[in-house]
């Protein structure tokens, strides 16, 4: 996500001469300077860190506030946002402001103490049409502005539900991770030109992450439109950046995953902040107003922000929603902008009181049909989802909360104690966080690890379930080759997994890493290398004892010694050198049929493609390939992965990937079960839309379909009934009796 702020220097010209002695007053300055003299005094002010601390420190708190709300918010944030955010933290403004006018005056305010400035870069009327208009601040001045500091809440504690619901910092975090890896994986998110996410690779990622509902169900609570909520608050985190037009991982993920679980999660908060794609409520998913959704989630944050931090208690949520009301009620709704109509045209002063007072119960009785619901919707879903709150059940529904530890320590990051646990002292196995099994899995006591912890499993060993209280990972080959690669010793690896392990290393696990460790020594990789290729080893040889310097390598090649000169040193009779850099996408050389043959087109001088293919396929009599379900099922066994062997198909086909070969390949994998149904009168029924695409798009079969009927059923020839089951069959697909 990028920063939303933005430096004033080439704003601060356009702004008239009586505001800018205003702003420089803020940072010490003389009010009879001339215009110019103002600017030029403010520009050296921002580029003094000693000045402007000192400037933000002398500050009123509300002031202090209104900026570090518009940092959380990613440097820039609509002007009625800020000001709900001012009132829900409880905080005292002590400028007199007009109850009827108070967003507008109080970004004025702001505006003039030269600490925000308006998209207009100038003072005055923040309410243009239907677009309302943003502060924004500089970077240099948000640098020094910390965390919102709010007046605390007197809420009665609540009695402690009978049925509480929470969720573990490491079990979130988990899944956060899982996120990032899965966008890492994918090279990032695309952007429109319109700046709105890429139909195609949310999807994707959807798909990759097996989300196949939009609501989902946490503990028994209904997250509603979970993906599109979190998609969104990832899209406008700070884990994120632009490059190219595409959203990619501003840090690798296991750099992310060592820090602390607060950490981590406040970056997605702030995200949520920023999301206005998406709504909480159950029965209104959007609506026009829909920048005032995160103005509730902003107001909400600063209400559990100002709970007692030294204290354990539970809250009822109707306590919340009052003390929510009373703060912002008056100038907040999320249907829109909150009109008075009240005429104070020839009433006394108890009648005008009185008509305030009905207004305002008026205003009340919406509030709670609408925003109390909001509420317990957004408690329920993502601050729940992020672990921030505990949740009294009552039936099915939360009547009651709490902070948690995490959800302290997000709202409270200079106050509250980093959520981890003591590291585990050498050879203390007692304290141990996971267990090592002689089979290589690894099971994980969640409520033990520390951020830096579960890092170090994510990088040495693959995750195959988490769970509450466990998570359940499995040390491999690949896994353990990449977290050496990464940079960890052998000794380093074996010596971090065994101290955290609550029972000594299985004697099998370590004698095999110590094998695996030692085969990955064997191989030397050469970075930027250049490899000749002959048409025998005679020629090679010739070639390296008259003419080149270098190794030889395998029957044909040679690996040349110094890549800068010894192109030029190639005698004339060598011909042209043809050149292939692996470091940029491969040439389309494969062409492939229904059937899973495989041929490569012409003379090909890749050195992977033919060792590729021998990993997956057989060689036939011709010199070309075949894939079988007996090839391709002993690959998977081995350890492959079938979206390996896609992928590559995808890269190298000269043509696009016929459908029921790839349907034939992913059942063959056991990855994915396809079924259709084939009755007597040979009616086919297949409910999946890849299978019945790759079906009616076959070569093979197109000449024994006779039409399709409805969107599931295909009609064949009854002669033709025993070769479409042949096809059908080898393609994986179990036909069953149709049953209408």
């Amino acid at each position: 996500m990028s920063n939303l702020s933005r430096r004033f220097d080439p704003y601060l010209p356009l702004v008239n001469a009586d505001k800018l002695k205003k702003m420089g007053r803020t940072y010490g300055g003389d009010s009879k300077m001339r215009k110019q003299e103002c600017v030029d005094f403010l520009l050296a002010a921002l580029a003094d860190p000693e000045l402007l601390s000192q400037a933000i420190e002398n500050l009123e708190p509300f002031e202090q506030l209104s900026l570090a709300l518009v940092k959380q918010m990613g440097g820039a944030a609509d002007y009625q946002a800020v000001g709900i955010g001012v009132l829900a933290s409880g905080i005292n403004i002590s400028i007199r402001m007009r109850r009827f006018n108070f967003f507008d005056e109080l970004a004025t305010h702001l505006v003039e103490r030269g600490i925000l400035l308006n998209e207009g870069y100038s003072v005055g009327s923040f309410y243009a049409g239907h677009s309302r208009v943003k502060l924004f601040s500089d970077p240099r001045l948000l640098a020094h502005v910390g965390a919102p500091q709010v007046e605390p809440a007197e809420l009665r504690a609540a009695p402690t539900p009978a049925v509480t619901h929470v969720r573990m910092p490491p079990t979130v975090v988990l899944e956060l991770i899982g996120f990032l890896q899965t966008l890492d994986s994918m090279g990032g998110l695309g952007l429109t030109q319109k700046g709105e996410l890429r139909v195609n690779d949310v999807r994707k990622f959807q798909k990759a992450l097996q989300w196949s509902t939009e609501d989902w169900e946490i503990d028994g609570l209904v997250f509603k439109d979970a993906t599109n909520a979190l998609i969104h608050a990832l899209r406008h985190s700070d884990f994120l950046e632009f490059a190219a037009n595409v959203l990619v991982l501003k840090s690798p993920v296991e750099t992310v995953a060592e820090r602390d679980y607060a950490d981590q999660v406040s970056m997605l908060v702030n995200g949520f902040l920023r999301v206005s794609e998406w709504t909480e409520s159950q029965t209104k998913r959007w609506s026009y107003s829909s920048s005032n959704y995160p103005q509730g989630r902003a107001a909400l944050l600063m209400a559990l922000t100002s709970l007692p931090l030294d204290t354990d208690e539970f809250y009822t949520i109707d306590a919340l929603d009052t003390l929510l009301f009373d703060r912002i009620g008056e100038h907040f709704s999320l249907e829109g902008s909150v009109h008075r109509y009240i005429s104070t045209y020839q009433k006394t002063p108890d009648e005008i009181r009185q008509m305030e007072a009905e207004w305002l119960a008026e205003k009340r009785e919406k509030w709670l049909k609408q925003e109390r619901q909001w509420i317990e919707d957004a408690l329920s879903s993502w601050l729940y989802f992020l672990g921030m709150v505990e949740l009294g059940i009552a039936g099915k529904r939360p009547v009651a909360f709490r902070l948690t530890e995490l959800g302290k320590a997000v709202l409270h990051p200079a106050k509250a104690i980093p959520v981890t646990t003591a590291a585990t002292p050498a050879g203390d196995h007692a304290s141990g966080v996971w267990v090592v099994q002689p089979n290589f899995d690894v099971m994980v006591y969640l409520d033990r690890t520390t951020p830096p912890q579960l890092a170090f499993l994510e990088r040495h060993a693959e995750r195959t379930q988490s769970q509450q209280y466990m998570a359940h990972y499995r040390l491999t080959r690949d896994s353990v080759y990449q977290g050496l690669e990464r940079g960890t010793t052998l000794d380093a690896f074996l010596e971090e997994l065994g101290r955290h392990a609550q029972t000594p290393l299985p004697q099998n696990v370590t004698v095999e890493i110590r094998e695996w460790a030692a085969l990955r020594d064997q191989v030397i990789l050469h970075h930027r290398a250049d490899l000749l290729e002959f048409a025998d080893p005679a020629a090679r040889d010739a070639m390296l004892t008259t003419s080149l310097d270098g190794r030889a390598v395998g029957d044909r090649y040679l690996l040349l010694a110094s890549t800068a000169t010894q192109r030029q040193r190639l005698p004339k009779s060598v011909g042209a050198v043809e050149r292939l850099n692996y470091a940029q996408p491969l040439p389309k050389i494969l062409r492939a049929d229904e059937t899973g043959g495989l041929q490569l087109k012409g003379a090909a001088i890749d050195l992977l493609i033919e060792a590729q293919l021998d990993h997956w396929a057989d060689r036939t009599k011709d010199g070309q390939w075949q894939l079988t379900p007996a090839t391709v099922g002993e690959c998977i066994k081995a350890g492959g992965r079938i979206n390996e062997l896609i992928d590559l198909l995808t890269a190298r086909l000269a043509h696009k990937l016929p459908p029921l070969l790839e349907l034939a390949l992913r059942n063959w994998s056991g990855r994915r079960t396809k079924s259709a149904e084939l009755e007597r009168f040979v009616v086919l029924r297949c409910d999946d839309d890849d299978g019945l695409h790759a079906i009616l798009t076959s070569k093979r079969l197109k000449p024994y379909l006779r039409g399709t009927h409805e969107d599931n059923l295909v009609l064949f020839a009854p002669e033709h009934i025993e070769e479409v089951q042949e096809i059908l069959r080898w393609a994986g697909i179990e036909l069953t009796e149709l049953r209408l």
